[in-house]
């Protein structure tokens, strides 16, 4: 097992080691790894601080679904990596970095680490106002939960307001109502009333009567029976 200061000998001894330039930096290029070695650089990286991370963040859009897994666990939950019984994490990523990678995980569809990225983005507060231009494409996307989260993110880090309005607005025709609600509740915590009309489609609406000349209309009043037409 590789980490970022050394490494298990195949005798079970503790190896000190230094990784090469080239791992530490973006210059690594991970697609281009046999899959064991790759996983080894992925722990070894996301354990380098800012520079370490960032290079993971800058190719997570590029690489195999199960290499963004990996970057997604050491961002959304780090504690899930075993890092040995006397690690301590004294490298401090900056917030753009976690913004940046948390916002292309919230925009990987096939992630399982979608929502608590969108969750985590929102604890940043205004700090997170980069993310913004993300979780408005992902509330006007399809999938209800995944909306209702961006939603309340955006809410949270009430930054970029005349963007957020204005999608919020759009969203209070929406036909689910569940996405007008959450809608009408972020309008308001923006400072704006904005009020719950539920979309009622269609088909749903009632059918005009049938009119059959000569015959009074039951579901119409009797003084507004048509006439019958005159040859």
């Amino acid at each position: 097992m590789i980490h970022a200061s050394g490494a298990f000998g195949r005798s079970g001894r503790w190896q000190s080691w230094d990784p090469p330039r080239e791992l530490r930096f973006p210059a690594c290029r991970l697609n281009s790894l046999t899959p064991r070695f790759r996983d080894h650089v992925v722990y070894a990286l996301s354990d380098m601080g800012p520079e370490g991370m960032g290079a993971l963040v800058d190719q997570f859009t590029n690489v195999a679904p199960v290499v963004r897994m990996q970057i997604a666990t050491t961002l959304v939950s780090p504690a899930q990596i075993y890092r040995g019984d006397n690690h301590t994490d004294t490298n401090q990523i900056p917030a753009d970095i976690m913004v940046d990678g948390l916002s292309r995980i919230a925009q990987d569809s096939m992630s399982m680490f979608r929502i608590p990225a969108i969750q985590r983005l929102g604890m940043f507060g205004t700090a997170a106002s980069n993310a913004v231009p993300a979780l408005l494409q992902i509330a006007g996307r399809k999938d209800p939960l995944v909306r209702h989260m961006a939603i309340r993110a955006l809410v949270e880090i009430k930054a970029q307001p005349d963007l957020v309005v204005a999608a919020l607005t759009n969203l209070l025709t929406d036909s689910d109502p569940g996405t007008q609600m959450a809608a009408v509740s972020a309008l308001c915590a923006f400072g704006y009333n904005a009020e719950f009309r539920p979309h009622v489609p269609n088909l749903l609406a009632m059918p005009a009567p049938a009119y059959v000349p000569g015959r009074t209309n039951l579901l119409v009043p009797t003084d507004h029976t048509r006439p019958v037409p005159r040859n």
